[in-house]
This record gives structure tokens, sequence and C-alpha cells, in this order.
């Protein structure tokens, strides 16, 4: 890809709407570019795309994500209990329950073998 694509990519990113969306994308779309060209530059692209994180790097720790993944469990759970009937809400607490327990489990297996 050429920076023309890459800036194209990024003019079309940096109009998702909602902050956690466009940064996750973007991030994800950053990862993507920079395995296959060494020369990308991840900060600027994420720059471009509006989606400057609050960490450092533009990269989350895991102890952030799971963090981060709490928070939003929060969120859906107390949706889900102030609107019964809202079904997308039980799914998206139940699903990201699980998802907190997958990194969780990955963390502690990781630093059960680094020796931590």
């Amino acid at each position: 890809m050429t920076k023309k694509h890459f800036e194209l990519v990024a003019s079309l990113l940096s109009n998702i709407p909602g902050d956690d969306d466009r940064k996750h994308i973007a991030s994800l779309a950053a990862d993507r570019f920079a395995a296959g060209n060494p020369r990308f530059d991840r900060g600027r692209f994420i720059e471009a795309c509006n989606a400057k994180s609050e960490y450092r790097d533009g990269r989350a720790s895991s102890d952030q994500i799971v963090a981060l993944l709490n928070r939003q469990l929060t969120t859906y759970a107390h949706r889900a209990v102030a609107h019964p009937e809202d079904i997308a809400a039980r799914a998206k607490a139940t699903h990201t329950s699980y998802i907190i327990d997958r990194i969780t489990a990955h963390i502690t297996i990781g630093r059960h073998i680094d020796g931590e």
C-alpha cells in the first residue's frame, strides 16, 4: 500500500462516530499495516484517524484492557437491570464478562510462565 492508501483509510476511520469504536478499529488497522510494512508509522496513522489513545504508545497493557472491559461490563449490566426487556444489553454484558474471564486467564497463565 502507498501513503495515499493509508491517508484514505485514516480519513475514513476518522469519521467513525464514537471514540471507543474509532480507536479500536484504527488500532486494529494500524497493527495490520505495521505487520505488512516495516516503515509504517503507527503513531502518525493513529493521529490521522483522530484516534489518539490515553496510553503512551497507543497500546493498552493487559491490566488496562481488563479495567476498560470492566467499566464497559458495568455499563451493560446497569442497562440490562434498568431495562430487562433489552436483550442486547444482557447479551453484551454476558459477552463482555466472558471476554474478561478469557483475558484474565491468559494474563494469569502468562505471568505464571514468566515467573511473576
